[in-house]
């Protein structure tokens, strides 16, 4: 199953848009469930608006850090 953004999550949810262009299908589209965000990313994995924090979705670009160089000139 792909990733849910949060915001795309509570705009089903809360039925901001006519139609549901998220991943449940229309299944949840204006239950308003939950407006925290906690709710979503407390939610199981097999729901289709469980969300991951933003903060778990950014990865590094690079786990190493580029070595400094010392003698600069």
């Amino acid at each position: 199953m792909r990733r849910q953004s949060m915001s795309a999550a509570r705009r089903c949810e809360l039925a901001r848009t006519a139609k549901c262009k998220c991943r449940c299908g229309g299944l949840l589209h204006g239950k308003m469930r939950a407006e925290d965000p906690a709710f979503f990313t407390a939610l199981p994995k097999d729901d289709p608006h469980h969300a991951l924090p933003v903060w778990e979705k950014k990865k590094p670009k690079r786990e190493s850090v580029l070595p400094l160089f010392e003698e600069a000139y």
